[in-house]
C-alpha cells in the first residue's frame, strides 16, 4: 500500500511526533512511504529513515504555495484513509507507551542518528569551550527564553500575544544560572549555560550581550555560534547529542531549562532526554486550542529527570525561577551526593 505522512499542525518542527513516524514505518516495511515536511528537516529525518525506505517531499517555511495533504495524496496515488499527520500516528502505536493524552512516552533512548563526524564536532567544540573555563568541572546547562512570537494564534498580532505570554525571560533564565554558578563556584564546579535561541542571530546575540553587561555572570551565556538554530535541525541534534555523550564521559551531569519549545523535543529525541530539564510555563487562561502546557505537564508526570513549574500568578516569574533553580541545585548536588565522587571529580578537574 501507499501512505503519505505529514507534520499537519505540528508546522513542521515538532518532534515529539517523530517517534510515531518511525514505529509506523517500522510496522509498514512492506509498504511506500511518501513524507512530507518541511524541506529543513528533510536530513534530520534520513539519519534515522533513509530515502531507501521512504520518498520526502519539502515545503519552504513561508511556501504560499504549499500543497494540501488531500490534494498531495490524490496526485501521489494515496487511497482514501492512508494519508496522517504525523501526530495522528501516536495512537496506531500499538506497542508503546501512552502518556493520558495518547501520546507516546518518549523512549529515553535518542532514535535520531546525526553524522558521527558532526556529532564528534560538537564534541570538540564542547571541551574547547570547558578547557577555557578556568579548568573547573563543567556542567553544561541548555538554556532558552526570549520568544517574541509563538507559533499560535490568527495573526501576527495574536502570535504576538502569545509569544509575549509563553516567554520565559532571558533575563529571568540568567537569574537561575547566576544562582547555580554562585551554589557551586566554591565546589570548583563550573555551570555554563549554552544559549538556545529561534531568531534573527544579531538581535539574539544583542539581547545576551545586553543582559551579561547589566548583570555579569561568572560564566555569560553563551551561544554556540557553529549551530543554525533556525533552519539546521540535524545540527542541534547532533550538538544534543554530543552534550550527552560529554557529560557521560565526564562524569558530570548535563541540564536544560527555560522556555517549552522545540529544543526540548530535540534533546530528548537525539539523546533521549539530559540529567535534568525544567520547563517554565506560563499561567494565562487557555486562548488556543494547540496549548502545549498539558502535554508538557503529562511528560513531567513520567519523566523523572523532567519537572514543570507553572506561574501561581499569571505575568509573574518569580515562583518558577526560584523553584527552578532550587530543583537544578538539587539534581547537580545529587550528581556528587558522595564524597567518593566529589573526589573523583575535583581530582579529574586538577589533573586536566
Amino acid at each position: 500500500m501507499r501512505f503519505l505522512l505529514h507534520d499537519g499542525e505540528s508546522l513542521g518542527y515538532d518532534f515529539r511526533d517523530f517517534e510515531a513516524v518511525l514505529e509506523f514505518a517500522r510496522d509498514h516495511a512492506d509498504d511506500t512511504l511518501f513524507i512530507y515536511t518541511r524541506a529543513t528537516n528533510i536530513e534530520l529525518f534520513t539519519s534515522a529513515l533513509s530515502a531507501e525506505r521512504a520518498t520526502y517531499i519539502g515545503y519552504s517555511k513561508h511556501d504560499s504555495l504549499r500543497l494540501s495533504p488531500a490534494l498531495l495524496a490524490q496526485r501521489l496515488g494515496v487511497a482514501e484513509g492512508s494519508s496522517f499527520a504525523f501526530g495522528d500516528l501516536h495512537a496506531l502505536a500499538a506497542r508503546k507507551p501512552k502518556l493520558p493524552s495518547g501520546q507516546i512516552v518518549p523512549s529515553g533512548d535518542g532514535y535520531l542518528d546525526p553524522p558521527t563526524p558532526m556529532v564528534e564536532h560538537y564534541q570538540g567544540r564542547l571541551n574547547a569551550i570547558a578547557r577555557a573555563t578556568a579548568a573547573e568541572r563543567v556542567v553544561f546547562a541548555v538554556v532558552s527564553g526570549l520568544k517574541p512570537l509563538s507559533d499560535v494564534g490568527e495573526n501576527a498580532s495574536q502570535r504576538l500575544e502569545e509569544g509575549r505570554r509563553q516567554t520565559y525571560p532571558l533575563e529571568s533564565v540568567a537569574g537561575v544560572a547566576a544562582h547555580l554558578q554562585g551554589a557551586f563556584a566554591a565546589s570548583g564546579i563550573a555551570v555554563v549555560p549554552l544559549c538556545v535561541q529561534y531568531g534573527n542571530r544579531v538581535d539574539v546575540l544583542s539581547q545576551v550581550n545586553a543582559i551579561q553587561h547589566a548583570k555579569p555572570l561568572r560564566h555569560p551565556l553563551q551561544v554556540v555560534e557553529d549551530v543554525d538554530w533556525n533552519e539546521l535541525p540535524l545540527q542541534q541534534a547532533a550538538f544534543y547529542l554530543a552534550l550527552k555523550r560529554f557529560g557521560s564521559a565526564h562524569r558530570l551531569p548535563v541540564l536544560a531549562f527555560g522556555n517549552a519549545s522545540t529544543y526540548l523535543h530535540l534533546i530528548l529525541a537525539a539523546a533521549g532526554g539530559f540529567d535534568a530539564m525544567a520547563v517554565a510555563l506560563h499561567g494565562y487562561p487557555v486562548v488556543h486550542r494547540r496549548d502545549g502546557r498539558p502535554y508538557w505537564d503529562e511528560l513531567g508526570a513520567c519523566l523523572s529527570s523532567l519537572r514543570t513549574f507553572r506561574q501561581q500568578t499569571a505575568g509573574d516569574w518569580t515562583h518558577v525561577s526560584a523553584s527552578i533553580a532550587r530543583y537544578l541545585e538539587s539534581a547537580i548536588a545529587r550528581a556528587f551526593s558522595t564524597p567518593q565522587q566529589v573526589a573523583v571529580a575535583l581530582g579529574e578537574r586538577t589533573s586536566q
